[in-house]
């Protein structure tokens, strides 16, 4: 038999000794042989045991007690010769089996790599002239013009001109002669020609959503109808959840008369949850409008977050390009934030704001460089 030290080592035996030992097993196994053949099997364990001194002197002794406390079981030992081999030829596949590639922890906690893309969502620019374009660039700062009277209006023009404004929104509610068709196109004419190239977009605010306008829907109609049929204005904001009217009808109407629509949601009491903000931007996609428009007031710092999120998404996910403001103080952050929420379009002042939080187009233009 093979000796103890090559055991313990995981050396194999020659075949040819492997073999020779099976057949005394056998013979020692079948009862057929004299105790002479056992004294033959307990020699040739000995003489392995002997041989192995060039080891350890205590693999030495374990094998001649072994020895001497198994004479006439030698059935005994072929079972630890058959571990051995056993042992042996495991790590034998072991080295020769290629390494197993593993993922990290981390990859493994949050999916690291595995991840699917979200297949990216082109733009659909919304062109004014051949200086402003809406959805494409950098976001774009609007200036309001909330005068009551037509010298209110053109001296507010005048300092929005200054300040230079991409685009200038005349906020109709404010007028008080909107309601008389030939004070209003005046009016507008004027502030044309004050502006140059820089483009107009009409709002009638309605009392409900925090302008003061009417919330008639017939009188709602009739002044975006008209607005939409004057060709210095090139845009025109409609609020797209009011009840009082089809704003799906109204927003196809302005279409086909050539002008690009806003739709738009201001929430001045608070900032709705994050589902309910998601529904709300699909609801004024659904009226057909070109640019979306949601504007929240928030309670604390999460609110803004929220708000900010929730534009980030929606950014990727619709062909409109949108534009997203947080109120107040709190939401400030959301007016220089547009090229990191998607937002295409920010409001500030040149005189008078007409939301809170406003911030003058100079600091605007001056925080956003600082950011971008």
């Amino acid at each position: 038999m093979w000796n103890l030290w090559a055991f313990l080592t995981g050396r194999r035996q020659p075949a040819d000794r492997k073999a020779g030992e099976h057949s005394t097993l056998e013979a020692a196994g079948s009862g057929g042989k004299t105790g002479a053949a056992k004294s033959e099997a307990g020699t040739d364990w000995k003489n392995d045991a002997l041989k192995s001194k060039a080891g350890t002197g205590t693999e030495t002794d374990t094998g001649s007690s072994e020895m001497e406390g198994g004479k006439g079981k030698d059935t005994e030992k072929p079972e630890a010769e058959d571990v051995g081999t056993d042992e042996t030829e495991a790590d034998d596949e072991w080295v020769q089996a290629k390494p197993e590639k593993h993922r990290s922890l981390y990859d493994r906690s949050c999916g690291h790599g595995k991840k699917r893309k979200t297949p990216k969502i082109e733009k659909i620019p919304v062109v004014l002239n051949d200086r402003v374009t809406l959805g494409d660039g950098d976001t774009k700062i609007c200036v309001p013009l909330s005068g009551s009277t037509d010298d209110e209006l053109e001296d507010q023009a005048r300092s929005a001109l200054q300040a230079g404004a991409d685009v200038v929104e005349w906020r109709a509610d404010y007028y008080e002669a909107v309601c008389n068709v030939d004070a209003s196109a005046a009016a507008l004419k004027k502030i044309h020609e004050i502006l140059g190239d820089i483009p107009v977009l009409f709002t009638y605010r309605t009392s409900r959503e925090g302008g003061k306008g009417c919330t008639d829907g017939d009188t709602y109609s009739a002044v975006a109808l008209w607005a939409a049929e004057q060709p210095e204005i090139a845009l025109i904001d409609i609020e797209g959840l009011s009840g009082e009217y089809d704003a799906e009808i109204l927003v196809r109407k302005v279409k086909e008369l050539g002008k690009p629509v806003i739709a738009s949601a201001h929430f001045f009491d608070r900032t709705p949850k994050k589902n309910e903000l998601v529904d709300i931007f699909g609801c004024l996609q659904r009226t057909g409008a070109d640019i979306l428009k949601v504007a929240v007031m928030p309670e604390k710092s999460r609110d803004v977050l929220r708000m900010m999120d929730v534009s980030r998404e929606m950014d990727s996910s619709t062909s409109c390009p949108l534009i997203t403001i947080a109120m107040g103080d709190l939401g400030k952050i959301t007016r220089v934030s547009g090229n990191l929420t998607g937002s295409c379009m920010t409001f500030g002042t040149a005189g008078a704001a007409t939301a809170p939080g406003q911030m003058t187009v100079e600091k605007l233009r001056r925080v956003m460089e600082e950011i971008d």
